[in-house]
């Protein structure tokens, strides 16, 4: 994809040799003859709020003679005059002013906000830059206009071109009231009595109109044979945009630049999923010859659904069509701003955009490079980077030294890494886009796994906007739900719809939170609507407590919302991760030494590892075995899913290097080219992370004194995976809610750094936002001295910490094998399968622990009552627990 600066640079191309200034003498000319020569004269259709659609020439001939011609039931979008009709907006509000004076700012004017791709006017105060009057927020008036504050050159140069020629072209950001995104915009501003007159386009709607009427162009020379042209014999993975063509009666794709597979296809997703209903869409094609419609659809460059806009063109029979991704114009919008700074304050503009205290729930910052040593010389998002050389660069999908090369030879380029989200505190897929500029490295962008959800959530909208009587129905229904994410609808007190947990509808159950729910609610609405969250909650396929980070959209009065478990997601994020690089260095198997360590690595990291699909068939005779053998589910049962789905999730029991024992891990696989790509996570690992984190969440959301009270609340009956709050200075236990008595001592601390110093437990869990410990311990629940993996986070000056001892791992004990049995069970209800894969075909004797399953039915009978396993989800730090509900209604 052309980058904004590129496109930007482009029309600038087509208005050297001054043009401005020719441009402001004819309009002066044209007002005082109140006559307007071909090429300057106003589009009767912009002026009057029609659509952005240009007339065709014929239909501007006739305007110019002043005869009234009806709009083409084909209007045509000329990409080369859209400059000439800014400037014709300009001229059409300069001769209302000529004729009525500042009575012509009220006819300029809308009664109410317009969400318009219209070009419209807006006129500026000269002296105190106070908008007079504007063609779409009309809430403007008497506003400052910040936005030529922060335009590509400083306010006072501006003041002086206009000075001395009387108009001049300036780029700056504005929100586009069509899309409410903050875009590059591209206005031509005419100084005159004392006033600014302006108007002006959106760089990322203009190129998108180019590349349709590039299509239509096509179209026009080469007939149907343009829709051959047009499309790949394979899919490509492209940041690019490109066409695609639908017939207008069938609706069927008869052409795509991207997704061959589409041909023959009606475009489920812009008719079924889309901003309004198809009729309504057909309606306004049929009117006005081209619109604009948001959906969600796979962004070929990252593989995965995101919320798109098209612009929709009607033209001989066929629509015409080209989009763009919202998440990535907006990462590519925040690089041109931090380009415009630059050019308009040189390195000042560094300051502008690197803020004095981190936002770590900000959605998405820009960031600022030294090209040669790869210093952070600015940063939106995380100031305490500036000055630290950057990782991630030398650790992108492909090479820095191709990198800087592709830099170099465009104008903009996107790559994949993986980098820490702040919100999270752990490393998540990324995808940055880069331009260089000045010796600098401009650049933005945004996790995958954030962008999954909130594309779940724009789905969701759409969904019940198209049909709020069934809306809920449908989210309820799971057709909205994706691999590992799910919709949700809440409003202040219930929740009304859920794509995984039907039961859950009901009054809003009792998490842990970093804000409450009146909170997220509030900060929603001050926010624009949407907000993030962060929050612990069972994870159903795991039966523990994990991190969920959830996106909430608030429309029609209900919050929207879908959610990620934090460890899942990472897990994904390495996956995704290992298939992009595969991707960029397929030639030579290079990938292969990329992904590879040249040497065994013990690592508490995610990793990933990639196997030839061929080694997973059921015959596999001779063969060595593979960890599915193991796994809660068949090999075939798993094989079968990747050919579906693409992707899948199955747990098994694998050596954790870290503990030197067998644990579950909890594993997702992603087939491509008859490879699978997978990593995985230690459940007890993440129960223990998400545990310590939890009260770091309560010590954020109700105050330091009411977080440790809660934590000294000691239960009942002693737990081994407790939490502590320890000041590293003196090591002084200021929160534990296992013994009273080691509240104000040092326990566990003392344990940690008898055998690690704590400068470097400080300076490990400081740079990764997190450590494991490893230690002996008295463990409070057995009374024995015992191997502990612990969790460290350092907040506010504190570390919080949980661990597990070695008879918390389920393979201690029988504990393991059960789970595993109910894993199995869970996995392959169908058909009974689950007993075939528990079962053996022979009887084995053996010192191995085995399962083994008996019918309820034949235990506790009264009735036609049976007793059925009910699990607890756990309130506090505490293991999973099994009980059996038995006819009485105890619990034993």
């Amino acid at each position: 994809m052309c980058s904004d600066i590129g496109v930007l640079q482009g029309i600038k191309g087509r208005h050297t040799g001054g043009m401005p200034v020719l441009v402001a003498m004819v309009a002066v000319a044209a007002l005082a003859a109140l006559a307007f020569p071909s090429g300057l004269a106003a589009d009767d259709t912009m002026t009057s709020g029609g659509n952005d659609a240009m007339m065709s020439e014929g239909s501007d001939a006739a305007m110019s003679k002043g005869t009234e011609v009806a709009p083409l039931a084909y209007a045509r979008y000329d990409a080369d005059s859209i400059d000439a009709r800014v400037q014709s907006e300009v001229v059409e509000a300069l001769r209302l002013y000529w004729n009525d004076g500042t009575a012509a700012f009220d006819t300029i004017m809308p009664r109410d906000a317009l969400d318009t791709d219209t070009i419209y006017p807006f006129i500026l105060d000269a002296d105190t830059l106070e908008t007079v009057a504007h063609g779409a927020f009309p809430n403007l008036l008497g506003v400052i206009a910040d936005t030529l504050e922060s335009a590509d050159r400083p306010i006072g140069r501006i003041l002086a071109d206009l000075e001395r020629d009387g108009g001049t072209w300036v780029e700056y950001m504005s929100t586009n009231p069509a899309n409410g995104l903050i875009q590059p915009k591209r206005s031509y501003l005419y100084l005159y009595d004392g006033y600014i007159f302006g108007s002006g386009h959106y760089l990322s709607e203009s190129e998108v109109k180019y590349v349709v009427e590039g299509a239509v162009q096509l179209y026009e020379s080469r007939g149907q044979d343009a829709f051959d042209i047009i499309t790949p014999e394979e899919t490509l993975l492209t940041t690019e945009l490109y066409p695609f063509i639908f017939n207008g009666t069938t609706l069927k794709t008869v052409a795509h630049g991207a997704i061959p597979d589409r041909l023959g296809h009606v475009p489920y997703s812009i008719l079924n999923t889309g901003d309004r209903p198809v009729e309504e869409i057909m309606a306004d094609l049929e009117r006005d010859g081209g619109t604009w419609v948001e959906y969600v659809f796979t962004n070929p460059a990252t593989e995965t659904k995101q919320l798109k806009r098209s612009w929709l063109y009607l033209y001989d029979g066929y629509i015409f069509s080209a989009g763009y991704y919202i998440q990535d114009s907006r990462a590519q919008s925040l690089v041109a701003e931090a380009l415009i700074l630059y050019r308009a304050d040189g390195e000042g503009a560094f300051d502008t955009i690197t803020p004095e205290v981190a936002d770590p729930l900000a959605l998405q910052s820009s960031f600022v490079l030294d090209e040669t040593t790869l210093e952070v010389v600015a940063h939106g998002l995380q100031p305490d980077l500036v000055g630290t050389i950057d990782p991630h660069l030398a650790e992108a999908d492909r090479s820095l030294e191709r990198i800087m090369e592709e830099l170099r030879s465009t104008e903009g380029i996107w790559v994949w890494y993986m980098a820490q989200n702040p919100s999270t505190q752990t490393d998540q897929l990324t995808h940055t886009y880069l331009s260089l500029y000045d010796g600098y490295i401009f650049g933005a962008g945004y996790s995958l796994p954030d962008s999954r959800i909130q594309s779940v959530v724009d789905e969701a909208i759409y969904t019940y906007q198209n049909d709020p009587e069934s809306g809920f129905e449908v989210i309820t229904s799971g057709a909205l739900n994706r691999v590992g994410i799910y919709p949700l609808v809440r409003n202040t007190t219930h929740i009304l719809a859920h794509g995984t947990l039907p039961y859950i509808i009901g009054p809003l159950p009792d998490v842990q939170v970093a804000r409450s729910y009146e909170g997220t609610w509030n900060a929603a609405v001050e926010g624009g609507g949407t907000v993030w969250s962060q929050y612990s909650f069972v994870n159903p396929y795991t039966g523990t407590d994990q991190i969920k980070r959830a996106w909430l959209a608030l429309h029609d009065g209900y919050l929207f919302g879908s959610t990620y478990n934090v460890p899942d997601a990472d897990t994904q994020s390495v996956v995704d991760y290992a298939t992009f690089v595969y991707e960029s260095n397929k030639e030579n198997d290079a990938w292969i030494d990329i992904i590879t360590p040249e040497e065994t690595i013990i690592t508490d990291d995610l990793y990933p590892f990639v196997i030839d699909a061929a080694s997973l068939v059921p015959d596999r005779v001779g063969k060595a075995e593979t960890i599915l053998d193991t796994a809660d589910r068949s090999v075939e049962d798993v094989l079968a899913d990747l050919e579906v789905n693409g992707a899948t999730w199955v747990t098994y029991p694998f050596h954790n290097p870290s503990t030197g024992t067998e644990q579950l891990k909890r594993t997702y696989l992603q087939m491509r080219d008859g490879l699978v790509f997978g990593s995985g996570y230690y459940i007890l690992d993440s129960q223990v992370q998400a545990i310590a984190y939890n009260q770091i969440l309560e010590y954020d959301h109700a105050g330091r004194d009411a977080a440790f009270a809660d934590i000294n609340t000691i239960s009942g009956e002693p737990a081994s995976t407790y939490v502590f709050v320890v000041d590293p200075v003196t090591g002084t236990v200021h929160a534990q809610n296992v013994n009273p008595d080691l509240i104000g001592a040092a326990s566990d601390w003392d344990a940690i750094n008898s055998d690690l110093p704590v400068a470097d437990i400080l300076k490990q869990a400081s740079a990764e936002n997190g450590a494991w410990a490893s230690y002996t311990h008295t463990n409070p629940v057995t009374g024995e001295m015992e191997s502990k993996r612990t969790w460290l986070i350092i907040y506010d000056g504190l570390v919080f910490g949980s661990g597990y001892y070695t008879t918390d791992i389920p393979e201690t004990d029988v504990k393991f094998v059960v789970d595993s049995a109910i894993f199995t069970y869970e996995s392959n209800k169908e058909n009974d399968a689950w007993i075939d894969i528990i079962t053996p075909k022979e009887t084995i004797i053996t010192d191995d622990l085995y399962p083994f399953v008996i019918d309820a039915a034949s235990w506790y009978l009264t009735g036609s009552e049976r007793p059925r396993p009910y699990w607890t989800p756990p309130t506090g730090p505490s293991r999973m627990s099994w009980r059996i509900l038995r006819p009485t209604g105890e619990y034993g």
